[in-house]
């Protein structure tokens, strides 16, 4: 019998629509919430607050540092202008991407990516 693997995921950006995702991910088998980064400390210290099973989480002020660790995906979930920048530089670093939507703000960047 094969052994699923852990998935390791980290959030860029812990405001308010993270609490959603984390819900969400809670329920899924084999999925594991390793890493957040949010350029605000409150956030990040406020989700492991009220979610005490990501006080393992390994937090970042720089999501760029997160994108160099074991993580195998990232979840972008900061304002929509972020977005193109977060995504390019998640994908440049090989790592899987689900984003919130807006995708992105503009149809070129979409193109591109």
């Amino acid at each position: 019998m094969a052994t699923m693997r852990t998935v390791r995921l980290g959030f860029i950006g812990c405001g308010r629509i993270s609490a959603q995702h984390i819900k969400a991910l809670a329920n899924v088998p084999g999925a594991k919430i390793a890493a957040l980064a949010d350029v605000m400390p409150e956030n990040i210290r406020l989700t492991k607050e009220v979610y005490p099973a990501l006080a393992d989480a390994t937090e970042y002020a720089d999501y760029r540092e997160m994108l160099q660790s074991d993580i195998d995906g990232v979840l972008v979930l900061t304002p929509h202008a972020l977005h193109y920048e977060h995504i390019h530089e998640a994908l440049a670093a090989k790592k899987h991407v689900l984003t919130e939507k807006p995708f992105v703000t503009h149809p070129e960047q979409a193109r591109e990516l």
